[in-house]
């Protein structure tokens, strides 16, 4: 439960199909490969801020998806491994425990030889977190439990009922649209396929308006299970007919100091926003907020403004964002548009599943007091004093159509 973008990367494995049919499934540690040797041998500078907090000078594969988009970092992850392990693959299949959850609930429990408890949809997340950082034998055995359970749950599956097979497949719909199971091929036609389904994870090209919200746990404590967040983004249209943005994010952990799980939540949050948007101010960040441009040249590229942000134990805190956004992203009198895309795994909390997004609000406000606003979204929303607000959640990506009628 330590997110850097879909999470730290705790174990890996090797999937083979052939002729659509599986024949071998292995999962390992990624300690295993992943050693601080290669790493440097490998040699790619570490990230700002990730050096300092993990005390390393180079990039390491387990923390390889750092990138917002996850075709950036699929095609570096592979490379990486294959400098590592010799062995070259043909995509990457990406999922976190929410999706074991969600299978867990189709099944019956699984019993792990060796472990007295029998693992269910609702422990499944704490007895992998314990069984690897807290009931530890062996460093070079720790994750075995890992291992065990994802042969014996592969199984499970492979001799399920039809019944089971057909929740099983509406399970990994879901979390395909939830951005729990993402999909990376190098084949370009099948890759280009999974990205028309929304599926491969990547940061959306948009002609309108973008927001998306990466946190990245940099406290190497496992306060995922506690923490929680909420966003609310409000736009005016000035008098000039430009575009202001102000952003608030909303971060609450509950946690006590617990040495493995609680402690404070310190993240490095990255806002990406549409290319060219300017910040006028910001606040609640424990350091000075940098602004730079990613993916630049291509059809999704972005502003990002980032930071770090803390979080005490017992606490709430808010960090304020105040930009303008550029004038391309609209077409004054006719339509504004707005895509807030998820951070794919997220939320990570365990005794919440209710909760499958955290809340949004969204408003446009017109200070001109010139149009009309008239929702085409399918979502609740209410027009009063010249604005047009939306309450929902972000359980997968939310898009958003104004009109503006004269």
């Amino acid at each position: 439960m330590c997110i850097r973008d879909r999470g730290f990367i705790g174990n890996y494995g090797i999937l083979t199909l052939e002729q659509g049919k599986i024949q071998d499934v292995l999962i390992e540690d990624i300690y295993k490969i992943d050693t601080d040797y290669l790493a440097d041998k490998y040699g790619y500078p570490i990230p700002y801020p990730l050096g300092s907090y993990l005390s390393q000078r180079h990039l390491h594969l387990r923390d390889a998806n750092w990138w917002a988009d996850l075709p950036t970092s699929a095609v570096f992850i592979q490379d990486f491994f294959k400098f590592e392990t010799g062995r070259q693959v043909d995509g990457l299949l990406v999922l976190d425990p929410i999706l074991i959850e969600d299978i867990l609930r189709v099944l019956s429990p699984i019993q792990v030889p060796g472990h007295d408890k029998e693992i269910t949809a609702d422990n499944v997340t704490y007895e992998i977190q314990y069984q690897v950082h807290r009931n530890i034998v062996s460093m070079d055995t720790r994750k075995d439990f890992v291992s065990n359970l994802g042969e014996i749950l592969m199984d499970r599956v492979m001799s399920a009922s039809g019944d089971e097979l057909k929740e099983i497949i509406k399970v990994l719909f879901d979390n395909l649209h939830e951005r729990h199971l993402q999909l990376f091929a190098n084949d370009q036609t099948m890759q280009q396929w999974f990205c028309n389904q929304r599926w491969c994870g990547e940061t959306y090209a948009t002609d309108g308006d973008f927001l998306q919200i990466i946190d990245t746990n940099i406290s190497i404590k496992k306060v995922n299970f506690f923490t929680s967040s909420h966003y609310d983004y409000q736009v005016q249209i000035k008098s000039d007919d430009s575009l202001e943005a102000r952003l608030e994010v909303h971060y609450d952990n509950p946690s006590n100091y617990d040495g493995w799980r609680g402690g404070p939540y310190i993240t490095y949050v990255r806002i990406y926003v549409p290319y060219g948007s300017e910040l006028v101010d910001a606040s609640g960040f424990f350091d000075q907020v940098r602004t730079y441009n990613e993916y630049e040249g291509k059809l999704n590229q972005k502003t990002v403004f980032a930071g770090i942000v803390r979080t005490d134990v017992r606490s709430k805190h808010k960090v304020v964002l105040n930009y303008r956004l550029p004038s391309a992203i609209w077409a004054p009198g006719l339509y504004y548009s707005l895509i807030f895309q998820k951070q794919a795994g997220t939320p990570t909390i365990p005794a919440q599943r209710d909760v499958r997004g955290y809340p949004i609000s969204f408003c446009l406000k017109d200070q001109t007091v010139s149009y009309k606003l008239e929702a085409l979204s399918d979502h609740d929303s209410r027009v009063e004093n010249n604005q047009l607000c939306y309450e929902s959640d972000l359980t997968t990506d939310r898009e958003f159509l104004i009109e503006l009628l004269p």
